[in-house]
């Protein structure tokens, strides 16, 4: 290694050159870089989803959502299936075991595949599509919304967004985008049900006549001498109203019933489903996706450019209109955190002008953005993008780069002070410290690695830690011993000593002399200090233990709220969006105006976004409204006070049956405080439901209260006379295709254009549609064309009916939500009180037939803790082994380690002692932790061990005086590092969630793994001392 430090510190002019291409490689790395929130993960769900228009929930259930389940559930690997019935729709939430790689993944979904197609043949034949199935996939997740909006023709919309959903695709980076708001243009043939009576004709006959006329067919080609030709036969319709022509029945020459005489024709649109609106105005929106390897930032703000252009294009009183700019959220984390950052190197700069000289201290910060940029280019080798976490893995090394070359600069300069050359003194001081730096660093990679073995969702993202973590540390090793000793040597020469030295020493002196008097009381009364350290860990522990709290991911400001809303049941859909048009109104105006960017409503569903969850369902009574804020630096209220005015207006609004906020996190999905699944096809599940849902009402601290349970329209149940059916030559076919025609209407047929698809749909004349009037005088036509009442040969009977049908593993469940106020109930609590109550009230053995099944936040906090339990204890094992071979004793090692927990109980008592909760990225801090605790008193250990005396032993002025001399360099780390990451943590230029704790750990851990390193471990030294010569004597 001297050979080497020699080398490049006796050729300035290479490292110089290696210096600028470092940083222009760097530069251009980073211009290329993929940039997102967070890395892409293969999750493994999938979400399988089949239409089954004007079919009830219960059906749906029994014909389409049972068959697929008891497929699905012979799946081997198979780690959750959920599943949610309701009218016209069934969908699936598969998710694969956690653990699976991408490719057992990918022979997952080939077997998914196999077992939906099995299914497929067991459905109705009325099923118009193979069910769909979509993987869940982050390259492929919008990354932006465009709302093409106005109070024009619906069609000028629709032609609006056609064409610029082909623009789009001119884009760099874009791989296409997906409509929301868009309805398929659809023709009704309206037909005369008194009509159909006098002629005797019925829906079928009608569906056979269509069928039979819209044909495009080849009869091959035809050959000539000088041309081939092909043979087409074409009766397709060339416009939707020919369906109009169409004959249905002839009765004799040119005497023809057609469509147009027992039917009106009308181009219209097919029932909304859904409806996004903007400022009052209905729109249609376009989801756009970016392809794999593009940067999602550079797209966006390539298509916020694009959309200028095309607003130029767009018809009069069309505004387009940008929403859910997912990239934003990769955007201002990387101002954030550069800023911070920045910030952070200019503290530690100032930090370093107070022990070295400016030129000195220069090429030492120098070397952070060095170590840095070789990182940027180790990244993209791995597969490793920039995100939060990999941007949290530089960050949280910053101290570490910082300690690194303020051990070797300091090192450097006290041989310089001791008179040797620049250059000797530069090899001889990187010599010296190259073994300690070599372990530390070797320490801190063991304490990151396990979290490359971590299972679940969770190890899928945090291997990028550890993997960043050893680049940062391979950069830093080659900045530090390969070109700060040239550049400190270079800047070393011709320096006066006596200037600078003074100057430190005259303001550091004191500090040392009030040391060294400490330590020596400390090291003549050891058993008393070690006692005294016990008793003071054991009152942190306990009061740690009762004021903390663990969250996984807690709630962050963000700049986007949610409000999920339900009118009651039966409220038609042009009455909910006019409902809600009004609420948006009065809800901003009650919010600062300031700080609201932009609102939008959709109507139809009140899915809550990035929520890895089957739908809730589909009602004309439902809807969201979604509020963005401006950026968290530019505000005046957090979002949790923005948040909080809402519920306070939204209380007042008495007509909803549900108005919850919901601010929008960008973190993964962990549930509600409370998830309780009560699983079985008994209806004991509505009981045991009520008797959760009183005591969780009853329970201090607990917010709200809500089921799965939504009700739905009642069921006609007809009750057929299956006789008088046959006698009158019906079926029950027959019959629901009556009953269907007279309620929804029946898709006989589609039409494909350039443009899109047309169907085609059999209905009844308003107001005869969907009437239940019409329902008690349904004419049915049997085939010898005889008119039959319906209430002749059916009984009916009205029934309550649930909205949506909910299946846990194939099962019917109800689920039981709770929210709580974290400020007075810890979810480990509820669930525990929750756990507790339905042992003491034996609802288990009560209610045999069902299973009961706590998830939510407690399971993903469960599943968490046990992954970095296991992460600690295999780091902790693995520092032990190195440390015993570089000690060859087993007690040192032990008096090493035994500073990790005494600097995690620092920690935590800084969380505590501020209100901050553990979160999982603080949780994976402080395994990283452990590493860096060690680090400083490793080398403390290896300097008592060189003053030994020949016989091994150490006398209190030695053993003082040698902990004396790593003062100064603990001291230079310990501010460097609290300087370097102090605006990270305290979020000087913003807060980033997700960095702030991991750099809060690190601030607080180093802090207090010094106070314990300069003062504790040099007393506990020398009682292991003391008990090796007792032992001797024995």
């Amino acid at each position: 290694m001297r050979a080497v430090v020699d080398f490049f510190a006796r050729r300035p002019m290479l490292v110089n050159l290696l210096l600028i291409m470092i940083f222009l490689s760097g530069f251009m790395v980073t211009r290329s870089q993929v940039v997102s929130s967070f890395p892409a993960l293969d999750t493994g769900i999938f979400y399988l989803s089949t239409a089954w228009p004007g079919a009830a929930a219960g059906d749906v259930e029994l014909a389409v959502t049972v068959p697929l389940e008891e497929e699905i559930l012979e799946i081997e690997g198979l780690d959750k299936l959920r599943s949610a019935s309701m009218e016209g729709l069934s969908s699936l939430l598969i998710q694969a075991n956690p653990d699976n790689s991408r490719a057992q993944n990918r022979v997952f979904r080939d077997d998914l595949q196999r077992a939906i197609d099995r299914a497929y043949p067991r459905m109705p034949d009325d099923v118009p599509e193979k069910p769909l199935l979509v993987v869940e996939d982050p390259d492929r997740t919008p990354i932006m919304e465009i709302l093409i909006r106005g109070e024009v023709d619906e069609d000028v919309l629709r032609r609006a967004a056609r064409r610029l959903q082909v623009e789009l695709r001119q884009v760099d980076g874009v791989a296409g985008s997906d409509r929301l708001g868009y309805r398929r243009k659809e023709v009704r043939i309206l037909l005369n049900p008194q009509r159909l009576q006098q002629l005797g004709i019925d829906a079928a006959e009608i569906t056979q006549a269509i069928a039979a006329r819209n044909v495009r067919d080849s009869g091959g080609a035809l050959d000539s001498t000088t041309s081939e030709r092909d043979v087409v036969t074409v009766g397709q319709f060339q416009h939707p109203k020919d369906v109009a022509e169409v004959i249905v029945r002839a009765s004799g020459r040119d005497n023809f019933t057609r469509v147009q005489d027992i039917a009106d024709v009308v181009v219209d649109y097919e029932d909304w489903m859904t409806q996004p609106l903007a400022n009052g105005e209905p729109g249609i929106s376009l989801l756009v996706k970016k392809t794999t390897q593009a940067n999602g930032v550079a797209v966006a703000a390539e298509l916020r450019e694009f959309l200028k252009e095309q607003q130029a294009l767009m018809p009069p009183g069309v505004t387009l209109e940008v929403f859910n700019d997912t990239t934003r959220y990769a955007r201002n984390m990387l101002e954030m955190l550069t800023s911070n950052a920045l910030l952070g190197m200019l503290l530690v700069f100032v930090t370093l002008l107070a022990f070295f000289p400016f030129r000195f201290t220069v090429w030492v910060v120098i070397g952070i953005p060095t170590a840095m940029m070789l990182t940027f280019m180790f990244m993209p080798s791995f597969n490793i993008t920039v995100n939060q976490l990999s941007i949290s893995g530089v960050i949280l090394m910053l101290g570490v780069l910082v300690d690194d070359a303020v051990v070797i600069a300091e090192s450097i300069f006290r041989e310089a002070e001791r008179g040797k050359p620049p250059l000797q003194a530069a090899v001889d001081g990187t010599a010296v410290m190259a073994a300690p730096v070599l372990t530390s660093s070797a320490t801190t990679v063991l304490a990151f690695m396990p979290l490359v073995f971590l299972s679940g969702i969770e190890g899928k993202y945090l291997w990028m830690l550890p993997a960043v973590v050893v680049m940062v540390l391979i950069a830093s090793l080659i900045e530090c011993k390969l070109m700060l000793p040239a550049h400190i040597a270079h800047a070393l020469h011709g320096r006066q000593r006596d200037g600078r030295k003074s100057l430190s020493r005259q303001w550091f002196n004191p500090l040392e002399r009030a040391y060294i008097w400490i330590m020596g009381h400390m090291f003549r009364h050891r058993v008393i200090s070690f006692l005294t350290i016990l008793t003071l860990a054991g009152a942190a522990a306990l009061f740690s233990y009762h004021k903390l709290s663990l969250e996984l991911y807690p709630e962050g400001d963000t700049d986007a709220i949610t409000v999920q809303l339900e009118l009651p049941l039966g409220t038609s859909f042009d009455t909910t969006r006019d409902r809600l048009r009004q609420l948006e109104r009065e809800l901003l105006a009650s919010l600062p105006q300031r700080d609201i960017l932009a609102s939008k409503i959709t109507i139809g569903h009140h899915d809550l976004p990035n929520e890895a969850s089957v739908t809730e369902g589909r009602q004309p009574s439902w809807g969201l409204i979604d509020v963005y804020l401006v950026r968290q630096s530019e505000r005046r209220h957090t979002s949790t006070e923005i948040a909080s005015r809402m519920r306070d207006f939204l209380v007042t609004q008495r007509d909803f049956l549900l108005a919850r906020v919901v601010p929008q996190e960008n973190s993964p999905p962990t549930g509600e405080a409370v998830e309780l699944d009560i699983v079985g096809n008994s209806d004991d599940r509505y009981l045991a439901a009520e008797q959760v849902t009183r005591f969780l009402r009853e329970t201090p601290g607990v917010s709200r209260v809500w089921t799965s349970y939504k009700r739905g329209k009642d069921i006609i149940d007809l009750q057929l006379k299956h006789e008088l059916l046959a006698n009158y030559g019906l079926t029950v076919q027959d019959v629901t295709r009556a009953v269907r025609l007279a309620f929804d209407g029946l898709l006989v047929e589609e039409m494909q254009t350039v443009d899109e698809r047309i169907r085609f749909r059999l209905q009844y004349r308003q107001p005869e549609q969907g009437q239940l009037e019409t329902l008690y005088g349904l004419v049915l036509i049997n085939a010898r064309g005889e008119p039959v009442l319906l209430r002749s040969v059916a009984d009916f009977e009205t029934k309550p009916a649930q909205a949506t049908v909910f299946h846990y593993f194939g099962e019917r469940t109800m689920t039981v939500y709770a929210d709580i106020d974290k400020s007075r109930l810890s979810v480990a609590e509820i669930n525990r009180k929750l756990a507790n109550y339905l042992e003491q009230q034996n609802l288990r053995a009560r209610y045999s037939q069902l299973n009961f099944v706590q998830g939510g936040e407690a399971d993903r906090q469960q599943d968490a803790l046990g992954n970095i339990a296991s992460a600690a204890l295999l780091s902790l094992a693995g520092i032990l082994v190195l440390l015993v071979l570089l000690f060859n004793s087993v007690s040192q090692p032990l008096l090493v380690l035994l500073v990790i927990p005494l600097g995690i109980l620092g920690v935590m008592i800084a969380f505590a002692l501020q209100g901050l909760v553990l979160s999982m990225s603080a949780l994976a801090g402080i395994t990283g932790l452990a590493g860096i605790l060690v680090n400083d008193s490793l080398i403390m250990i290896d300097q008592l061990n060189r003053a030994r005396s020949s016989d091994g032993t150490i006398s209190s002025e030695v053993l003082v005086q040698t902990a004396s001399t790593r003062l100064r360099p603990i001291f230079i780390t310990t501010l460097t590092t609290v300087a370097g990451l102090y605006p990270v943590a305290y979020g000087l230029f913003g807060l980033n969630i997700v960095v702030a704790p991991l750099a809060m750990v690190m601030l607080w851990g180093v802090v207090f793994g010094s106070i314990i390193t300069l003062f504790y471990l040099p007393s506990m030294y020398a009682l292991e001392q003391d008990i090796r010569r007792l032992f001797r004597r024995r």
